[in-house]
């Protein structure tokens, strides 16, 4: 299994001289071989830079089981050459556009593609290297954590005014008798005796 990018001229622009191509190839060090236009041995894998069909284009793949420094070399290398000639690339795995800043998208997705296979298919195809775990997030994303924490404290600040308003409303409604002063009792008069 392989991870393609395709590089294409852009829409109006003249399609570069076969030259061209394999001269931008071969001083980024893919070295032409049967079948492509160029390859370079990445340590546990292989770059390839094939023709596409109506030769204005270059498709490019290495192995989706590389180590995360030979992967982001690979991706290096195929910047370079989409740069000096002046062209797009069309990551299919993203299904848009990329240049050299959507490099960590592109990495992610790799990682992401290697994972999604080696669940289905095993090590069989992948390459002999691994790349390092896509980053997974674990639990709720953070704009979910931050309403549910504006909505716990609305709640909690509404029932407290609630009970401090029921309270006031009620000594209000209810007011305490007036405080008079005391009654003393009746006391008899001890001089009838």
């Amino acid at each position: 299994m392989r991870y393609e990018i395709y590089l294409r001229m852009p829409e109006g622009a003249d399609p570069p001289d076969p030259e061209r191509i394999q001269q931008v190839l071969t001083g980024q060090g893919l070295t032409p071989a049967e079948g492509v236009l160029g390859r370079i041995d990445l340590g546990q894998g292989v770059l390839r830079a094939e023709k596409y069909a109506d030769g204005d284009g270059v498709d490019f793949s290495f192995p989706l089981g590389l180590p995360d420094a030979e992967g982001d070399r690979a991706l290096q290398i195929i910047m370079n050459v989409k740069e000096e000639l002046a062209a797009n690339l069309f990551d299919p795995q993203l299904g848009s556009l990329v240049a050299r800043s959507d490099l960590e998208r592109i990495l992610q997705a790799w990682r992401e593609a290697h994972d999604f296979h080696f669940g289905v298919a095993g090590t069989p195809g992948l390459g002999a290297g691994v790349p390092s775990a896509p980053e997974k997030q674990s639990g709720m994303p953070t704009r979910i954590k931050l309403v549910l924490i504006l909505g716990i404290s609305i709640l909690v600040a509404v029932f407290l005014f609630r009970t401090c308003f029921n309270r006031w409303m009620e000594k209000q409604m209810n007011p305490p008798p007036p405080a008079d002063d005391p009654i003393e009792p009746y006391q008899e008069n001890e001089s009838r005796e």
